[in-house]
């Protein structure tokens, strides 16, 4: 499985799933947070099972035996959504078939970069517009928030860790201190008894 860092923006994948293979990406989102993508088969004429299930495990997403398809929702749990691809194409029977491979070529973007403007050559009205700008200012300030909140956290992981490595420094001088002063009173007594036998 891969694992992707959250950005803010789009990103794609190519993959390569074998008969009776799951291949599965999982991205870490925020609650809150708009999700959409898109996807493609090839080579021509082979399908997929595709889904989306959500941190607790529910299945967002579902389709079966797929060439094509994309998606567009809004998250409600916080954690990994995973985006799985089953295939179940079996190309072994087949004699005009050289191979068992199939690629499935996938595009998501979530955060700000998902939200997509309506380009119909219609005028909307100023009120959809604002509406639409409204949307993608809130995700924009949903986006800058958490990467606040995550910048937080790893200042306050890296606070915990300079703590720990400052204990452990000055422990390992008082030991080896210790063991110094320890062994220089042993060499001593050790001569005075060589001297003395």
């Amino acid at each position: 499985m891969l694992s992707l860092l959250l950005l803010p923006c789009a990103w794609g994948v190519m993959m390569e799933v074998i008969h009776d293979q799951v291949r599965c990406i999982a991205e870490d989102l925020d609650s809150g947070i708009k999700l959409t993508g898109s996807f493609t088969v090839t080579p021509f004429g082979r399908s997929v099972d595709f889904n989306v299930t959500d941190p607790s495990r529910l299945e967002l997403v579902n389709r079966l035996e797929v060439t094509k398809g994309s998606f567009d929702l809004q998250t409600k749990n916080a954690g990994d959504h995973i985006i799985c691809f089953k295939n179940h194409n079996n190309y072994h029977n087949d004699p005009t078939s050289r191979d068992d491979h199939t690629i499935v070529d996938l595009k998501l973007t979530f955060g700000a970069a998902a939200v997509r403007f309506r380009d119909d050559g219609t005028e909307d009205s100023i009120a959809d517009r604002i509406s639409t700008l409204n949307e993608v200012s809130k995700q924009i300030l949903s986006d800058i928030s958490q990467i606040r909140t995550k910048e937080q956290v790893t200042s306050d992981l890296e606070a915990r860790t300079l703590k720990q490595i400052r204990r452990t420094s000055i422990l390992s001088i008082i030991v080896i201190l210790s063991v110094a002063i320890w062994e220089m009173f042993y060499l001593r007594r050790f001569f005075i008894q060589q001297k003395v036998a």
